[in-house]
């Protein structure tokens, strides 16, 4: 294990879902063909410095909502977990990073609320993100308790986003924690996809694709985008990667959602 570890915890933009895609206009299976982990932020900004990593990333999920109300755990529900089926916990193997680099957010406010939804309005909703944000750091403190810990967030939706992670930091700090620090990155852009929802409010308004690099898969795979086909959790990631994605220590290893079939799974576009 090198000197300099860094852990990456996310949605989509640290999955990097379909970021090598040459267009925004994706099929599923060109999203899944597209998506590479190690060409992400997180890894090459490792590479940059030469630190061993690892990436806990989800497409679709949030702090405390995900994408469009989907009702799957969220990223701090799923943290503890190596497998989706929320039994198996991550073994202590001795990771201990001096940087924990956090970067949700997108998905708990990039739609909006739907009739159903526990949040009576937008300001509930802020309220529990913030609380469920410093619970969820609080926890990666006790965890790792000499870490630095970078809150990491984009400006997108009128700076929504970056102005409740600037509340999150403010409450932490005035909660005594002292080694966090915030990173606003901007200048991302998102693909709008224009479809019909199969149901639920609002038939026929347009919906914000949460990812980056693609627009949303076409109308008929409603039920398996946005973190459902696409839930892909990248995790222990050091080093070399493997070109199979086999389990091993310094491997790449994709886990999509136990309902995603196995001919769905993306394929390795590591090299190793």
């Amino acid at each position: 294990m090198r000197e300099r570890r860094i852990e990456f915890i996310g949605d989509s933009h640290t999955v990097g879902y379909g970021n090598l895609s040459p267009r925004r206009e994706c099929s599923e299976s060109e999203v899944w063909a597209t998506t590479d982990n190690t060409r992400a932020y997180g890894p090459l900004l490792a590479a940059r410095y030469g630190a061993d990593y690892r990436v806990n990333a989800i497409s679709g999920r949030g702090v405390v909502r995900n994408y469009d109300g989907m009702d799957v755990a969220t990223l701090p529900q799923a943290y503890p977990f190596a497998l989706f089926d929320g039994r198996t916990p991550v073994a202590d193997d001795g990771w201990r990073p001096q940087v924990v680099v956090i970067a949700p957010g997108t998905n708990d406010f990039s739609t909006p609320l739907r009739a159903g939804e526990r949040w009576k309005d937008r300001a509930a909703l802020h309220a529990d993100y913030e609380r469920g944000y410093v619970a969820f750091v609080q926890a990666l403190r006790t965890r790792y308790p000499h870490a630095r810990i970078v809150l990491w967030s984009t400006d997108l939706f009128d700076g929504e986003i970056r102005s409740e992670v600037e509340r999150v930091l403010v409450r932490l700090q005035q909660a005594g924690e002292t080694r966090t620090s915030f990173i606003p990155v901007g200048g991302l852009e998102m693909g709008a996809a224009m479809r019909t929802r199969r149901s639920g409010t609002t038939g026929g308004s347009p919906m914000r694709c949460p990812h980056t690099s693609t627009r949303c898969p076409p109308p008929g795979t409603t039920e398996r985008a946005h973190g459902r086909v696409p839930d892909q959790r990248a995790v222990v990631i050091q080093r070399e990667p493997s070109r199979h994605g086999r389990r091993r220590r310094n491997s790449t290893r994709y886990t999509p959602a136990a309902h995603a079939s196995p001919a769905a799974q993306p394929p390795s576009t590591s090299d190793g």
